[in-house]
């Protein structure tokens, strides 16, 4: 991926996933064997004040990397506006490690490669020590990849193979080096776009212990010979071969043995090959131990297990049989499926109809926990796609060429026998099915037993590594659970790979659900914010399709030939599989209709009756199946059940020992139902599959097809009694993270704005219920607390209009509101709603009433309502009638010594000064504000005086200084979760750019503002109306000179005000 003109702005340090693997972690020259040691000589310093003096030739941007011997930074060449990396020595790091870097660079700059981070020049700096320049790599190292868990098998040989050229690169005539460092840090992984052909590729970093002049056999390797073959200074004790760690001399050999490690990692999640020491126990256990062989995934092809034993030999003479480009050669042909031992399964499994879309990472799971155990039951609700997923874990093991495994694999279907079948019957279905496999065979072998004996089948299943693979195991669920017990404990190699929509008890047995498809979450104000904040503002990318969506359109294809999913018809897919909750069954049978109804036509029957599937004849199994299991659950699960009908979409655990015990309780312990705990049962319908579990978010759902069931379902609670819990409950939600939300005080004092917005975003559908019932009810208390406690949501990020409507609904019933506050903080909460949707005279009247109410109460929210009144006066043009209202607030907030107060006031007066071009006299009045908003962590306010700080800056033609200010304005825009000013910043920082010269990068940020502002839905334009002004006030010569620099910018200035004044209509 190329960086060229791709900046994140000043002040903003790339995140987690920008990450530039360096020296860190490798061991100290100054001590060989020393982990990370730091040098006697050098400085722990790092950061902008440590940034070394480079002749104003590159800036600083953040610290990528730390190691013992020095800092890589992330830097902008000020003559290009690209960014680089900077690798540079600590202050009084020695000669030592001065020599090495500068073997470094001239490592670096023999090398010419893809897959290798090149060096662009070296330098010295004003003090005359050296630092190199080198290639800037964005990416994720595959230290972080492996952290998220074990990758596909086809996904790690890829990465690996990629790894492999680069070190075949380095071993070849053409380089003659080799790393001495190879491991996951020093392998960044990148996204290719799609113009290079997609996928994902590796960039090999860190030279710093490489050895160069090394000479090898013709292919990339051989063995080293003359001076060059020493001991190795440093390294990673994880990745150093036996001769390595005993310095003894070392060749390229030793980067064999470190490719093995990380291949092996790679494959099994981060698992390192030798057991789970670190450090000198580590190497030493490793020099003498085998490879952990049972923990690859099964799923691993032969040709890599015998890389793996290759590369992992004790002695380099024997791991000299194995050159890179004999690694390269193996993982290709695993990949593309040849093999010269492939071993032929017996197995009765039908033939694919249809390309089996996601699951890759429950695919993974089974396989990982088939190799570790012996028993894995798939468990989920129907539909669901467990035996589809069954199938084809089973026909993974079938195509697999490793040399382990079950030898056959037997699919019985068990659905077909009666509920109250026997144990006999269980054992006489799963030794028909065999004997007609071994008879299909054509064996000549002693045929499986006929009968129901147990003991005779486990006699016979003994030693013949037999995988059975059984559905429908819910409906015999008892029978089964002894039948196979028994097996497992007399055919000592029988694996069992079962589906199950119940819970199964077998000793040892591990538990995989699966749950709905994932689909995409279709938020333009979200998206927005994520492309910001993922791309440090380079050019956003599309759109990824879900998974949900990649299944739909497959069987669509199936359905109608002529189906194509394209550009404009993909946003109606995501939204009809997000309307179908992901459920696979679903999804499948709605895209068959693809052939004789419109997509569109789709959307409006599933909006019109959710279940109409249910009418299908595979639709009204699915919903007779759910039915099913909802029927068979004893008195106080059907009653829970029964009760989480009144969640509106998912729910936390609190909500429901709130909502739905016998008995309202404030403890979770002493929730109970039938004298039985909440959360147990709660945990019996999870194990069920008829309630599913994030633990991601820590959240629980219920499916609409377990819905339907449960309204059979008595739940042993009058209706209006569950309803005034979860009125009672919500309303209460509500209000705690209004007070946390407003709350100004140490870090500890609770969640700050983005985390109080996830908590209540995540009940958005619950609250909507709670607000239908709330103006159903007689007292109109519930209402007014509502909407003056989720103003801030509606503000930002929205819906403004349902926000709206919901205040005038509560507002025309503020009279009967017993309490004054209350009703104080419902008209002011109207008012900021009105003030947002730039209905000032409106706003205007709510927010007079409310100040007439404090003012007859003495209330000390009077300096309060006084600062909105003049923002609405600012906002509506009138800056003297705004500028008397703040010098009121300013007044009593003086009166009061309310420091807090006294800021939010000057901060709005400042914005008035801003406005109308008292650039100087803004400034004054901005300062000393930052470390008021900072100590109470106000992040809104701060946010908005770095960016009128930034804006005065500008004006004034302190370029830089405003650079900065906007670059930490634009991190904590992001971070509140406000598209509108992170819009304004990428324009001002665009706007700066090219004031500095940096033309290219100042219109490509321009563009993205503009088509960012295009995509945003939400009414909030009225907060772009100060940038329209300022940047109006330098337009003046842009229309009049066409070669002006500034003439870029007009579009987006006309655009803004286009979008104002649609608002304002």
């Amino acid at each position: 991926m190329s960086t060229a003109g791709r900046t994140p702005p000043p002040g903003r340090i790339p995140g987690p996933d920008d990450e530039h693997a360096s020296i860190s972690g490798s061991v100290s020259a100054a001590d060989p064997l020393a982990p990370t040691s730091v040098h006697p000589d050098s400085e722990r310093q790092s950061g902008p004040a440590a940034f070394p003096q480079l002749h104003d030739r590159y800036a600083y941007v953040g610290t990528l990397g730390e190691g013992a011997s020095g800092v890589v930074y992330l830097a902008q060449q000020i003559s290009t506006g690209r960014l680089v990396a900077i690798k540079a020595l600590r202050r009084n790091a020695g000669a030592l490690w001065t020599d090495m870097l500068r073997r470094e660079a001239r490592l670096l700059g023999s090398v010419r490669h893809p897959a290798i981070a090149t060096i662009l020049t070296v330098e010295d700096d004003i003090d005359g020590t050296p630092f190199l320049v080198l290639e800037y790599c964005p990416g994720r190292t595959l230290r972080r990849v492996l952290g998220a868990g074990p990758m596909p098998v086809p996904r790690a040989l890829r990465l690996c193979c990629g790894l492999a050229e680069a070190l075949q690169y380095l071993h070849s005539d053409a380089a003659e080096i080799i790393h001495l460092d190879v491991k996951p840090e020093n392998v960044m992984v990148e996204d290719v776009e799609e113009a290079r052909g997609g996928g994902e590729a590796i960039k090999l970093l860190d030279l710093g212990l490489g050895r160069a002049n090394y000479r090898f056999a013709a292919g990339g390797g051989g063995t080293s010979t003359g001076p060059d073959r020493r001991p190795a200074v440093g390294g990673t004790y994880e990745y150093m071969p036996p001769e390595q760690f005993a310095r003894l001399p070392v060749d390229w050999t030793a980067d064999v043995w470190a490719f093995g490690c990380v291949l092996w990692e790679s494959l099994t999640g981060g698992q390192r090959p030798f057991g789970t020491l670190r450090g000198r126990a580590y190497a030493e256990h490793a020099a003498i131990a085998e490879p952990a062989w049972d923990e690859l995934p099964m799923a691993t092809p032969s040709p890599v297990r015998e890389l793996l034993e290759e590369c992992l030999q004790k002695s380099a003479d024997d791991r000299a049989r194995m050159t890179m480009s004999a690694a390269r050669e193996a993982l290709n042909r695993a990949l593309s499926g040849r093999t010269a031992t492939a071993q032929r399964r017996l197995h009765n499994l039908s033939s694919r109809l249809t390309r089996f879309v996601g699951r890759e990472r429950e695919i993974d799971n089974a396989l990982r926990a088939l190799v570790q155990g012996r028993a894995v039951i798939v468990q989920g609700l129907p539909g669901m796609g467990k035996s589809t997923l069954v199938r084809e874990v089973a026909q993974r093991i079938v195509d697999a060429v490793d040399r382990r495994g079950p030898r056959t694999i037997c699919w019985v279907d068990l659905s077909v026998l009666a509920e109250d079948a026997s144990e006999g019957a269980v054992v006489a279905q799963v030794a028909g099915v065999l004997r007609a496999l071994h008879q299909d065979d054509g064996g000549t072998d002693v045929p499986p037993p006929r009968g129901e004996s147990g003991e005779a089948l486990a006699r016979w299943l003994d030693d013949r590594g037999v995988l059975l693979a059984a559905i429908g195991v819910e409906r015999v669920s008892t029978a089964f659970e002894r039948a196979v017990s028994s097996l497992l404990r007399s055919a000592h190699d029988l694996k069992v790979l079962a589906t199950s929509a119940v819970p199964i008890r077998i000793e040892g047995a591990r538990c995989l659900t699966v749950g709905p498809l994932p689909t995409a979450f279709d938020d333009a104000a979200s998206d927005l914010l994520s492309d910001v904040a993922e791309s440090s503002l380079d050019l956003a990318p599309a759109t990824q399709r879900s998974v949900a969506a990649e299944l739909f359109i497959d069987r669509a294809a199936c359905a109608d030939a002529s189906f194509l999913a394209d550009e404009a018809n993909e946003p109606l897919i995501e939204r009809i599989c997000r309307q179908l909750e992901g459920i696979p069954a679903a999804i499948e049978m709605t895209a068959s209709h693809v052939g004789t109804l419109p997509l569109d036509e789709i959307e409006r029957n599933l909006l019109r009756n959710p279940g109409f599937l249910e009418f299908e004849p595979e639709g009204d199994s699915l919903e007779r199946a759910v039915a099913w299991n909802v029927e068979r659950l004893p008195g106080a699960e059907r009653r829970l059940l029964g009760r989480l009908r009144a969640f509106a979409g998912g729910f936390a655990l609190e909500a429901v020992w709130r909502v739905c015990p016998d008995v309202p309780v404030d403890q979770a312990e002493n929730a109970v139902i039938d004298d039985r705990p909440v959360i147990v049962l709660l945990r019996s319908l999870v194990n069920r599959a008829l309630v599913s579990f994030d633990s991601a978010t820590g959240r629980y759902r219920v499916l609409a097809p377990v819905l339907r069931a449960a309204a059979s379902c008595d739940a042993g609670l009058a209706l209006d009694e569950l309803e005034r819990r979860f009125l009672a409950y919500f309303v209460e939600l509500a209000e705690r993270g209004l007070e946390t939300q407003q709350r100004r005080g140490p870090a500890s004092s609770g969640m700050r704005r983005p985390e109080w917005l996830d908590a209540i975003q995540a009940d958005r559908a619950n609250l909507g219920q709670a607000l239908m019932l709330a103006r159903a009810a007689s007292d109109a208390t519930p209402l007014a607390r509502l909407v003056r406690a989720l103003e801030p949501l509606w503000t930002s990020p929205g819906p403004l209009r349902e926000g709206r409507e919901w205040a005038s609904t509560a507002v025309a019933r503020a009279e009967e509101v017993p309490s004054r506050r209350l009703r104080l903080g419902l008209l002011n909460a109207a008012g900021l709603l009105a003030l947002h949707d730039l209905a000032f005279d409106e706003a205007r009247s709510l927010v007079e009433r409310a100040l007439t109410i404090a003012r007859e109460d003495g209330d000390a929210v009077e300096a309060d309502e006084l600062n909105t009144l003049g923002v609405i006066a600012r906002r509506s043009g009138d800056f003297a009638e705004a500028l008397r209202r703040y010098a009121e607030a300013e007044r009593l907030h003086d009166a009061a010594a309310d420091v807090a107060g006294l800021a939010r006031v000057r901060l709005n007066v400042a914005v008035v000064h801003k406005i109308e071009g008292r650039f100087e006299q803004a400034m004054e009045m901005l300062e000393g504000l930052e470390p008021v908003f900072r100590d109470r962590e106000d992040l809104t306010r701060l946010a908005n005086l770095f960016q009128s700080q930034g804006e005065c800056a500008h004006m004034l033609g302190r370029t830089a200084e405003s650079l900065e200010r906007m670059g930490e304005a634009l991190c904590l825009q992001i971070r509140l979760r406000s598209p509108a000013d992170a819009i304004r910043c990428i324009a001002w920082i665009g706007v700066g750019c090219i004031e500095r010269g940096q033309t290219d990068r100042g219109f490509l940020l321009l563009d993205e503002a503009e088509g960012w502002l295009r995509n945003l839905s939400l009414p909030l334009p009225d907060m772009l109306q100060g940038v329209v002004r300022s940047i109006e006030q330098r337009h003046d010569r842009a229309r009049t000179e066409p070669t002006g620099r500034w003439r870029a910018a007009v579009p987006l200035v006309e655009l803004y005000a286009e979008a104002i004044a649609a608002a304002r209509g």
